[in-house]
């Protein structure tokens, strides 16, 4: 998504990301403001809509010192299978080259390998100069989601904690929220479905997204970080920014929704 998402040019691209960071939590990328969290939510627009936003859960993990980076966020097209891996050894942006990795135990969620569903897949692909930027190097372990079920969010989430075993792993789910409404309807929906997330309760999450028919793309990454982090010891969310699309475009009369959160 180089060029179309964020910058091309690798100067360009860090200046764009330390701008992210100045213009969002303020400051430099370790500018978190407390507690480590278990995990973080992060959106996937093109950097000048959402990089700021995003920029607060990555300062909120930035004292991590990371075996490698779990990344979830779903499959926007749904042309994978339920749940995949990707088959490519390196992701590399023009910021450097990261590493895939998945654990031994990976097959035992039920992801399969895949390439076609990656390939043009910009949710998680997005989030790595934002982490190539804050730990270099690190491996990632990419899975995108074309089942967002609550069973199966609820399952991978599991999975996942009980295979960080006493690892520290970096945990970013990926979704933007309410899609193309008008900004107070936007603020409205997101509202109603924000606070289910930080309650951490996933019944409700998807009980919220049926009721009021929210447009939140990566609903179910969401709920595998709510599974994932109360796992890990998570007892409750905090809400570090929301904004819509509207602060950088002007234009409120059709907006999408960010938000940047952490589970502690």
């Amino acid at each position: 998504m180089s060029g179309l998402f964020y910058p091309d040019d690798a100067d360009i691209l860090r200046r764009t990301i330390s701008e992210c960071f100045r213009n969002g939590p303020g400051g430099t990328k370790d500018a978190g403001l407390g507690d480590m969290p278990y995990g973080v939510v992060c959106p996937h627009a093109g950097y000048v809509y959402s990089g700021a936003v995003a920029a607060y859960s990555y300062a909120e993990m930035s004292r991590a010192r990371p075996p490698y980076i779990i990344m979830v966020g779903p499959d926007h097209r749904g042309s994978g299978p339920a749940l995949s891996l990707s088959e490519h050894e390196n992701w590399e942006t023009p910021l450097g080259v990261s590493p895939v990795w998945y654990g031994a135990d990976i097959s035992g969620c039920g992801a399969s390998p895949d390439m076609l569903s990656h390939a043009p897949e910009h949710s998680l692909e997005v989030q790595l100069p934002m982490v190539q930027h804050l730990w270099g190097d690190v491996p990632i372990s990419p899975i995108l989601m074309s089942d967002q079920s609550q069973g199966s969010a609820e399952r991978l989430g599991r999975h996942l904690a009980g295979m960080a075993g006493r690892d520290q792993p970096v945990f970013i789910a990926s979704s933007d929220l309410t899609h193309y409404a008008p900004e107070v309807e936007a603020r409205r929906q997101d509202a109603a479905f924000l606070e289910a997330v930080l309650e951490m309760d996933t019944d409700r999450l998807y009980r919220t997204l049926r009721q009021r028919r929210v447009t939140a793309c990566g609903y179910g990454a969401i709920a595998v970080a709510i599974e994932y982090c109360r796992a890990r010891g998570a007892t409750a969310g905090r809400l570090l920014k929301y904004d819509t699309s509207a602060a950088a475009s002007g234009d409120a009369s059709s907006v999408v929704g960010y938000c940047a959160l952490a589970f502690y």
